[in-house]
């Protein structure tokens, strides 16, 4: 597969966001509903499909497809759950509600001997189906929601794998579901490994309470701890009014983390700092203080009225210098309106391509609609990728593993380019950086630690 399409291409490749609840809120009701309507009298099987499936950012409707002896034990069921607002309607095939005041949920019936089929068509996207069609008619099969069909006879409807291996295609992910392409790249056996659920072992975007964080440095470690994290980097924001975070507090936060390694075994704890660049792309910060860091990375809160050109020429000089290791949050604004930035996202990609520079995933729902097809163009052009929590919270620690990882499947990033998917070491080795302190982290993994220098 061709790996040069622009940034600019992608997006009008690729479906676009519309309104509605962000994922992570969709995502939750969504389970607590398939669980109401699976635990009903009558369901023999019940599952989540729609955009939900596909993991869109924006879900304007909940679709759930059921299969059993009928919809009239889930209407009871569905009376009782606090999420449920509003019964609209009400059919021997199908059943619609109102959830979080607006939000509404369709629950569908079909025949069991049918689901696979219908899961594949109520599942979407309708680019994706289609394409699948087109595949069916050069195999002399025709598609639809009753099943693969070749004249009268049904080839394939009970499952999803039946269908596609009918088609001579492997299973398609539903978060690859979107038109964009797949269909061709399963035919041709080019279908990107996704980056697996569950998979990442370190989170490099964290804020504790020395910045605008709400929980202490202790208490952001033990929960990436509960989490499984293996690694976690703390990265406060040191920019213009970051909360009291500046020079002399991010020096006093290195010599506590560093005695907080020694006393956390099982976790890597990295000194961070997410910085603004200036108008011109350099960084404020001594160099002397950067060098006792293990991870900079950098996103910009300032100087928006530059132009397209000047915001361009900005990013990409600090990329260019050999101690940002991550461009933390390219594709909008971190504080206050979360609006797009005027950037060459194509000359972005290009430059961390060429410096090693990671470009960091993270689950913000509300910012920058063409994200994911920005994280596809940057993973196409062979960026190494970050996904992390941007978290403030230790509950929010979590949301890594469910919108950012879902974000970065949906935009076809493979395992290898999420950087965070290695353990602490291999990372290391991956990450754009040069003779660090990490070395020195954790004591009682000093062995398998490796010193290292990237030369630029």
């Amino acid at each position: 597969m061709s790996h040069s399409s622009t940034f600019d291409q992608h997006v009008g490749a690729c479906q676009r966001v519309g309104c509605g609840l962000p994922l992570a809120q969709a995502l939750a009701i969504s389970t607590r509903l398939e669980g109401v309507v699976q635990d009903s009298p009558g369901v023999e099987l019940a599952e989540i499909s729609g955009a939900v499936r596909r993991r869109c950012q924006q879900i304007a409707r909940i679709d759930v497809l059921v299969a059993g002896a009928g919809l009239d034990g889930v209407v009871a069921s569905l009376r009782r759950s606090p999420d449920v607002g509003l019964i609209a309607e009400s059919s021997p095939s199908q059943v619609r509600v109102i959830v979080q005041d607006a939000l509404e949920v369709e629950i569908k019936l079909v025949p069991v001997a049918q689901f696979g089929a219908a899961w594949l068509f109520s599942t979407g996207s309708g680019a994706h189906y289609r394409a699948l069609g087109l595949r069916a008619e050069e195999l002399g099969l025709r598609l639809s929601e009753a099943g693969l069909l070749r004249g009268d006879q049904v080839v394939a409807a009970r499952t999803e794998q039946e269908m596609f291996s009918a088609l001579g295609l492997p299973y398609i992910p539903p978060e690859l579901r979107e038109g964009a392409g797949e269909v061709e790249a399963a035919r041709a056996g080019e279908l990107p490994r996704l980056v697996g659920l569950g998979a990442l072992r370190g989170d490099l975007h964290v804020r504790t309470n020395w910045s605008d964080g709400q929980a202490s440095l202790e208490t952001m470690v033990a929960a990436a701890r509960t989490l499984g994290r293996e690694y976690i980097a703390i990265t406060d924001a040191l920019y213009p009014l970051s909360h009291g975070f500046d020079e002399a507090a991010l020096t006093r936060q290195i010599a506590e983390i560093r005695g907080l390694r020694a006393r956390s075994p099982g976790i890597g704890i990295l000194c961070g700092v997410e910085l603004n660049p200036a108008a011109d792309g350099s960084l404020s910060v001594s160099a002397a203080l950067l060098d006792q860091l293990d991870l900079v990375g950098v996103a910009l809160y300032s100087d928006f009225e530059q132009t397209r050109a000047e915001a361009t020429a900005r990013v990409v000089r600090a990329l260019e210098n050999p101690r940002v290791a991550v461009f933390l949050i390219p594709t909008c604004r971190a504080s206050g309106p979360c609006l797009p930035l005027r950037l060459d996202f194509d000359a972005v990609i290009a430059a961390a391509v060429r410096t090693g520079t990671a470009l960091g995933i993270d689950p913000r729902p509300e910012c920058f609609p063409e994200r994911e097809q920005f994280i596809r163009a940057a993973a196409r052009a062979g960026a190494k990728l970050l996904i992390n929590s941007n978290a403030r919270t230790p509950a929010a620690l979590g949301d890594a593993d469910h919108a950012a990882i879902y974000m970065a499947r949906r935009a076809w990033a493979e395992r290898g380019q999420a950087l965070n998917t290695l353990p602490l070491p291999e990372f290391l080795r991956a990450l754009k950086v040069w003779d660090r302190p990490i070395a020195k982290a954790a004591p009682r993994r000093r062995t398998t630690m490796v010193r290292h220098r990237v030369q630029h």
